[in-house]
């Protein structure tokens, strides 16, 4: 079989718009894992992954989509169940360089193999999903730690301008309370928005949302990224809060 050689037979589309060319990877996975369970045990399993350039034949190897990191282009399989042979081919169809207009069309000559592969790829698709929205959803304790977290910073921040204000400046301490007061006010409307997600970057776990990028390159860029935003807006303000309040205490002594 060629790469994107046309089956004979019904088809069927899927639209997703949040669907990535990367995800073939684990949509192809899943499908290997599932056609393994369907497949007769004394029939060998034929799996074929194309590429823009070239395709990998998956030969009972169930550890081959490890070494992939470039992206799919369309996945083939063939196995035998109840007797039968079942043939069927996922390709990505992209009509732009846009994610929003990118659907899967799975082909195949039986059309209840097609409807059953059609309901297994929905499902593993929702998965996806679901496996990236928790990257952002924590749990309530760390929600609170988040809210603690951000109350520190403020603090910190706030009493620092206090000390520079009232002890090094000379302001009187009713109007050093006042601008303490206001900065407060401004750093829990700013803080919050600017750390939150960062902070969830910092203590939740990544690595999923890392597995779908395909691409080395973006995905090593995206960890620099990361852990400079991690730096900025988590750890400069600490240092600096610390930096000014120890040397307001040092020139008001």
């Amino acid at each position: 079989m060629r790469p994107f050689q046309p089956m004979e037979g019904v088809f069927e589309t899927i639209d997703h718009k949040t669907f990535r060319k990367q995800d073939l990877k684990r949509i192809a996975d899943c499908l290997y894992e599932e056609s393994q369970k369907l497949s007769d045990s004394n029939v060998n399993l034929f799996f074929m992954i194309f590429f823009d350039d070239q395709s990998v034949k998956v030969q009972d190897r169930p550890d081959v989509f490890e070494g992939i990191t470039k992206p799919m282009k369309s996945v083939r399989m063939q196995l035998k169940t109840e007797g039968k042979f079942r043939e069927i081919a996922i390709e990505l169809n992209e009509t732009s360089q846009e994610r929003s207009n990118s659907f899967l069309t799975i082909t195949g000559p039986d059309i209840d193999w097609v409807f059953a592969i059609q309901g297994k790829l929905k499902d593993i698709i929702k998965g996806l999903d679901n496996r990236t929205q928790r990257i952002y959803k924590l749990p309530g304790w760390l929600n609170f730690l988040s809210l603690l977290f951000n109350l520190a910073v403020v603090i910190l921040f706030s009493y620092s301008f206090f000390l520079l204000f009232n002890k090094v400046l000379g302001m009187p301490t009713v109007f050093s309370i006042v601008l303490f007061v206001v900065i407060v006010q401004l750093l829990l409307y700013v803080v919050p928005s600017v750390t939150t997600d960062q902070f969830r970057a910092f203590l939740v776990d990544i690595r999923p949302r890392i597995e779908l990028v395909a691409d080395e390159t973006r995905m090593e860029r995206e960890k620099k990224s990361t852990r400079w935003a991690i730096l900025k807006t988590l750890v400069l303000p600490v240092v600096l809060s610390l930096l000014v309040a120890f040397l307001a205490s040092r020139l008001f002594q």
